[in-house]
């Protein structure tokens, strides 16, 4: 019955607050926008609780994606660099300096699919 008042009082009321609570359906029913700070990002969900899972579990496998697109990247690079390239040449220069852009992104941890409180 109190739950009942307080999502009532929430959906009518116009404040933001900070919620800490387990109930995903209490949650569901009074949220319509999410923020989650992840990894020093701040990343913001207009919508309800499961709606914000949903995003996020693009978002977390579209950024694993990309990690592992990058280590594979690397490791071909890697073998290149092991060859020991000439760096005059420019063309070798620019692939030497992109190499070690893509072994700081290919080091990204992969986010978990889990939030941790």
């Amino acid at each position: 019955e109190m739950t009942e008042w307080l999502e009532g009082y929430l959906n009518r009321s116009t404040i933001s607050i900070l919620m800490v609570t387990h109930d995903r359906y209490f949650l569901d029913r009074v949220c319509n926008e999410i923020i989650e700070i992840d990894n020093q990002q701040i990343y913001e969900y207009k919508g309800n609780y499961s709606y914000y899972l949903e995003k996020r579990s693009e978002r977390v496998a579209a950024t694993n994606a990309e990690v592992e697109r990058a280590g594979n990247l690397m490791r071909k690079e890697l073998d290149w660099m092991r060859r020991q390239p000439q760096a005059r040449a420019t063309k070798a220069k620019y692939r030497i300096d992109a190499f070690y852009e893509l072994e700081e992104k290919a080091k990204r941890k992969r986010e978990e699919d889990n939030v941790k409180l």
